[in-house]
């Protein structure tokens, strides 16, 4: 069994992406001691298909609807690196932004998008900012964030340190190889969800959605309700 770890990362695309693929575990994880930040690489001003919000409007409301579910999840914290919504791309400089984050906040547990999946498990294209946050997600973690010569400007102008995660858990995977019973933390990740009102106007229908499929992922591992993910033990072998 997994321990639980003192301190997670979550770095997520967009507002929501945290309640909707690991929002379960994220609770259960807090109500254990743990300490959460929340790091999202976007404001997600460009999300929501009924919206008639301007650009900024979006970003304080979304904003606004993060830091209520962050609360709700018992994340300590929530970061946001106000990307363009819809035009994330890998650089240099995002990735160090995210090390940046792995150094100060030290966690021993990274979460994150599977940047391989192309196609949801429901039959729906996974949103490319997903996918290049993943990727950028991993790479600060292995091995940007670990090495004391890779962003070395970071160590010494910034006075942070090197800073090696232990765990990498990959949400949206089609390898999953780790379960987490969310069976007493359901509830927390509905009202979390519920939070995204520029996204989900009506919560019953996806209250409904997320109780099936979280009932799906847990009879895989005779669960009542359940989350998974494909986790990467990042410590050294030898």
């Amino acid at each position: 069994m997994l321990e639980i770890p003192n301190r997670v990362l979550v770095v997520a695309a967009h507002p929501d992406d945290v309640e909707m693929s690991c929002g379960g575990t994220i609770a259960k994880f807090a109500t254990q001691g743990a300490q959460v930040c929340l790091l999202l690489v976007t404001s997600g001003e460009c999300g929501g298909r009924r919206n008639t919000l301007t650009a900024e409007q979006m970003i304080a409301q979304r904003e606004a609807e993060q830091r209520e579910a962050a609360k709700l999840l018992g994340a300590s914290g929530v970061e946001f690196l106000r990307q363009p919504d819809g035009g994330v791309e890998y650089s240099s400089a995002l990735r160090g932004q995210i090390v940046r984050q792995i150094r100060t906040w030290r966690p021993d547990a990274l979460f994150t998008h599977d940047p391989r999946t192309l196609l949801l498990d429901w039959n729906e294209v996974n949103h490319r900012d997903h996918r290049v946050v993943g990727e950028l997600a991993m790479d600060a973690a292995y091995p940007y964030a670990r090495a004391r010569l890779l962003y070395p400007d970071q160590l010494s102008a910034q006075g942070l340190s090197a800073h090696a995660v232990k765990d990498l858990f990959l949400w949206d995977s089609n390898t999953p190889n780790h379960f987490e019973d969310i069976t007493d933390h359901i509830d927390a990740r509905i009202d979390a969800v519920a939070c995204h009102k520029t996204q989900f106007p009506k919560a019953g229908p996806v209250a409904a959605w997320l109780r099936n499929h979280a009932s799906k992922v847990g009879e895989q591992k005779q669960m009542t309700y359940g989350e998974c993910f494909h986790r990467v033990d990042l410590r050294p072998v030898f």
